[in-house]
């Protein structure tokens, strides 16, 4: 959990906001769009952009299916 921690750290303020809502508070796309006045594209790009970083500094960039 600490590596978590420590990996979301290098998420912008914008793009962690965007996951916490999409994972922890299990939120669809569409009502945080909604939220944040933009579109649901951009939320799938950050998204894709949060669990690409994670995923490096996890080290688990070829095991694309664990998080």
């Amino acid at each position: 959990m600490l590596a978590i921690q420590k990996a979301m750290q290098k998420l912008t303020p914008h793009t962690k906001h965007i996951l916490e809502e999409c994972y922890v508070e299990k939120k669809k796309y569409q009502e945080v769009a909604e939220e944040l006045n933009v579109s649901v594209a951009a939320i799938h790009k950050n998204i894709v952009k949060a669990l690409r970083i994670l995923r490096e500094e996890l080290g688990q960039e070829g095991n694309r299916n664990r998080l």
